[in-house]
């Protein structure tokens, strides 16, 4: 699909009110009186409420991955914890959303278990090249290996389930990881419910273009 639409369009406006929903996450977020952390958030509402006026959509063709059979089940779990209004329109927009991999090769059975959508970013459906921001799917018992983004400042807004951090602490609904640019990470989701985690990369506009996921060596 390559149609430009606008929040006037009915479809349009089910996307608006998604990318509405990742300002919303990540203004009830709380910092916990982290300086570095505020200022990472600060950026991304800035660019969030600007974009949520004057960015056009270019729909992408949509796809899914086999962990999309736990979005249903992550959607309502959160919503059970933590209403925010980006859970109910991941959930409507759930059949839209095109669902990717981003490495070259997954090792073990990470396809079984892991995906991400870009929702604003380089390659769209909302195009802009100062921010991407989207949505990572985990299975029960994934385990998404080290690896890490160049030159690139990370977060992740876990909206449903719970996850470990790199072996140093375990992340549920309602809280905020952030990544330093270039630190080497990993994630694990808990062995009985899936995770759903929102994300956002913050760079200058040449790195986020040639941004590229990298397995830890």
């Amino acid at each position: 699909m390559d149609k430009i639409m606008t929040r006037k369009d009915k479809k349009g406006y089910a996307w608006y009110r998604l990318l509405a929903g990742f300002y919303s996450g990540y203004e009830n977020i709380s910092c916990g009186g982290n300086n570095t952390i505020k200022q990472h958030k600060a950026r991304i509402l800035q660019r969030l409420q600007y974009y949520t006026h004057h960015v056009d959509l270019e729909l992408v063709e949509p796809e899914q991955k086999p962990v999309c059979k736990f979005l249903t089940r992550a959607i309502k779990n959160g919503m059970e914890s933590w209403y925010v209004p980006i859970l109910p329109a991941i959930g409507h927009m759930k059949k839209n959303l095109k669902w990717e991999y981003g490495y070259n090769h997954l090792p073990g059975n990470l396809k079984e278990k892991y995906a991400y959508t870009e929702v604003l970013g380089p390659r769209g459906p909302f195009v802009d090249n100062d921010l991407i921001i989207g949505l990572v799917l985990l299975a029960p018992s994934a385990e998404y290996p080290k690896h890490k983004h160049t030159g690139i400042e990370e977060s992740y807004l876990c909206l449903a389930g719970s996850v470990a951090y790199n072996d140093v602490g375990v992340f549920s609904t309602n809280t905020l990881i952030y990544v330093p640019p270039g630190e080497t990470h990993q994630l694990s989701s808990d062995t009985e419910e899936p995770a759903l985690l929102a994300y956002a990369w913050l760079a200058d506009s040449k790195t986020l273009a040639k941004a590229t996921m990298e397995w830890a060596k």
